[in-house]
């Protein structure tokens, strides 16, 4: 099993939409730049720049080797990482005794266990290739730190910028699950196109992240005084 098959279906269709890729980001930039204005420039510019990367990269792969798909693969874990510690910043975390809370956990626990599954799946592929699957491993769990944290983002803030942080990592992960299907259920290859369309998806909403001040629905206090207009109401 090569690299390529394992990161981005086969070498031949990710090299091919790599300038597509490459240009719809550009489009994206003049597009916001015009109309917008970024929150945080360090973290936009240093996101955006290793996603270039990523296609700058892609689009000499089929003349060097597989192996040159690897430092690809950790542009992309650094960028998750990038903005993991970005929204990590973006909020507080309420009260967690309450229901959302517990549903929360439910829905995270279910989360890791598939993440397990997947993993002790992907390793019976991979005999003999210890250090690839270590960097799936990792791969796999930034991916899963992206919908943990984005939810809880989401349900701690209700703001705009969290929605669309929430939708553009479950267009990357989801985009992540169809390159998965494809390597373990023999899925036809077209199915890049739609990985490719998730993700442009999801750069779209980490655009709007990006250029969206933070500004939750309810602030702290709104949040706590409903909660005691609601629960002297059910009292009465």
């Amino acid at each position: 099993m090569s690299l390529a098959t394992l990161y981005f279906v086969s070498i031949d269709a990710y090299t091919y939409t790599a300038a597509m890729r490459f240009l719809f980001k550009l489009v994206l930039l003049c597009t916001f730049l015009h109309y917008k204005e970024v929150q945080d420039k360090n973290a936009f510019y240093t996101f955006f720049g290793l996603l270039l990367l990523t296609d700058v990269l892609a689009l000499f792969v089929a003349e060097v080797n597989n192996y040159f798909l690897v430092p690809i693969g950790i542009i992309f874990f650094v960028c998750y990482i990038l903005l993991l510690r970005d929204a990590y910043r973006q909020f507080k975390i309420q009260d967690p005794r309450n229901v959302v809370a517990f549903y929360y956990l439910f829905v995270i626990l279910i989360n890791a266990v598939l993440v397990i599954l997947h993993l002790i799946n992907l390793y019976g592929y991979m005999e003999g290739q210890l250090a690839i699957f270590i960097g799936q491993v990792f791969y796999n769990i930034a991916l899963y730190f992206m919908i943990v944290l984005s939810l809880a983002y989401y349900l701690n803030s209700y703001s705009k910028k969290s929605m669309y942080f929430l939708i553009a990592s479950l267009s990357f992960v989801c985009s992540d699950i169809l390159v998965s299907a494809f390597l373990f259920y023999n899925i036809q290859e077209s199915i890049i196109s739609f990985h490719t369309f998730l993700s442009m998806i999801g750069y779209v909403f980490f655009f709007n992240y990006f250029f969206t001040a933070e500004k939750p629905q309810m602030i702290e206090a709104e949040i706590l005084k409903e909660l005691s207009e609601r629960k002297a109401a059910s009292k009465g």
